[in-house]
């Protein structure tokens, strides 16, 4: 039982394991009275002759999770001989120490856990899985990877943790090694956790979540309990570079892909108003980033702006920039995502994605009397805004992702001069105000002036003191299939 205590003290042993113990009421009441504890195993039938099964000196009858080749009386528990004996109390201390120094072992109180069960009566819990499914992404050295993938690689791991995770004061975020992720089952019963501001996580029943009053596990969390947010600046890979993630951005926000014949697929950036004053930034990017892989006479792939007045709109297209972005994995396809090389990116280009998008979507949103302000992002596509608030939320900008308008019919111009009714999707947007609002401009801002002119005259002459919890009330917490789940954990704390 030492041993297994202390187990991953030793570095790099078992460190693709999550060890647990399971407590008993017996041992916790052995822990209260400084009693001493037997250690004790099952015996096999083969050591039957060896001990006095009615000797209560040798042996104790216990529940076992299984009867296969011990002895078993009538009743159902299995013979155990007593190996010898420990304080129950020192045996407690131990895994206290080990459990705040390295993180591991887990444990939890089993009889407790069987007698609030509620399905007590068709069965018998005998383990737990603390863990979060493969698509859960982490911030960390490598940028935003989901755990799964992580696990895949066993690369060794230094991640982004709110310091009230940590116990420690005032907010923010601390980076800390973690153990290589590990898959703790293949399959588990997995929730989703939803919050009212469009925060979402998938985890089993006994994943630790941090809320306000404290850190709870999922199965004991309620609708209406303030999840802590990453209020911090998280880690940021080293993918990507600002020009490209400015074309990603333009292309989420005002651009698509059409097809130019001959299976060949052409890259559109449609620049709008103000936007046109970017064409000749726009083209030299993609100029000087297909030069590297066009073949032959780079003059006939070279990209110039088209204007067209009458529709104020300028656009640039590019058939080798097409095939470019397919290679990190961006096209018609996957356009309202975020691609994965923003997932991976630097610091700058993901703020650089993150300005092109919302200088194209975005709005700077004043109310009536001019006593509030806030910065909104407006799309059709809720998984779109929801990745967009995963990356802002590494930035330490909260922001809440809310449905604005029902799927259903509406009457728009039908491009002959007349209307006609349209099934339009559902309207959802993205809002950032208080101090976050201050830190997206610090950090992100628009592209051009009109947007951030419109946000600097609000400003102007106001003491800005409204501050934030970086907490998000708990909408749903609905259980969601069966998955793989994976889990990390930290050699100085348990977050």
């Amino acid at each position: 039982a030492k041993e297994f205590i202390r187990a991953k003290r030793e570095d790099g042993r078992l460190r693709q394991f999550n060890l647990s113990l399971l407590i008993t009421d017996g041992f916790m009441q052995a822990v209260e009275s400084d009693a001493d504890w037997p250690l004790v195993f099952p015996v096999h039938i083969k050591e039957k002759d060896e001990v006095d099964l009615a000797d209560a000196a040798q042996v104790v009858w216990r529940e076992w999770p299984s009867h296969e080749n011990y002895l078993v009386r009538e009743d159902g528990l299995v013979a155990c001989k007593i190996y010898g004996h420990i304080r129950a109390r020192h045996l407690w201390d131990m895994i206290m120490v080990s459990t705040y120094d390295y993180a591991e072992p887990g444990f939890i109180l089993i009889d407790r856990v069987n007698e609030m069960n509620n399905n007590w009566w068709c069965e018998h819990i005998r383990a737990t899985n603390p863990c979060v499914t493969g698509d859960t992404r982490l911030a960390t050295q490598y940028g935003m990877l989901p755990i799964g993938e992580l696990h895949a690689n066993g690369a060794a791991l230094e991640v982004s943790v709110d310091r009230r995770s940590l116990e420690l004061e005032g907010r923010g975020v601390e980076t800390r090694l973690a153990k290589p992720a590990f898959m703790t089952a293949p399959r588990a019963p997995v929730y989703r956790v939803t919050t009212e501001d469009g925060y979402e996580i998938k985890a089993t029943e006994w994943h630790d979540f941090y809320v306000e009053r404290g850190k709870i596990k999922l199965r004991d969390l309620k609708v209406g309990d303030r999840m802590l947010v990453q209020s911090g600046k998280g880690q940021f890979g080293q993918q990507g570079s600002e020009d490209l993630g400015l074309l990603l951005g333009l292309i989420a926000g005002d651009g698509h892909f059409t097809n130019r014949g001959n299976d060949q697929q052409a890259a559109i950036i449609s620049l709008w108003g103000e936007e046109r004053a970017l064409a000749d930034r726009v083209a030299t990017v993609i100029n000087a980033m297909i030069a590297h892989t066009a073949t032959g006479d780079l003059r006939q792939y070279k990209v110039s702006p088209v204007a067209v007045p009458e529709r104020n709109n300028v656009f640039v297209r590019s058939v080798l920039l097409a095939r470019l972005l397919e290679h990190y994995g961006f096209s018609a396809a996957t356009k309202l995502r975020v691609p994965e090389v923003v997932w991976r990116g630097s610091e700058t280009c993901v703020k650089s994605y993150l300005r092109a998008l919302f200088q194209c979507d975005g709005t700077v949103n004043v109310s009536g009397r001019s006593l509030s302000c806030s910065i909104r992002l407006a799309s059709s596509q809720p998984d779109l805004l929801k990745d967009v608030q995963m990356l802002l939320a590494n930035l330490g900008v909260f922001c809440r992702v809310k449905q604005r308008r029902a799927a259903g019919m509406r009457k728009l111009p039908d491009g002959h001069g007349g209307a006609r009714a349209y099934a339009c999707a559902a309207d959802h947007e993205l809002m950032i105000d208080g101090e976050s609002r201050e830190r997206f401009m610090d950090e992100v801002g628009f592209l051009l002036p009109l947007k951030t002119q419109r946000y600097l005259d609000w400003r102007a002459g106001k003491a800005l003191y409204k501050t934030q919890r970086f907490t998000s009330k708990i909408a749903s917490i609905d259980y969601v299939g069966d998955e793989a789940v994976f889990d990390t954990t930290q050699p100085d704390h348990n977050a």
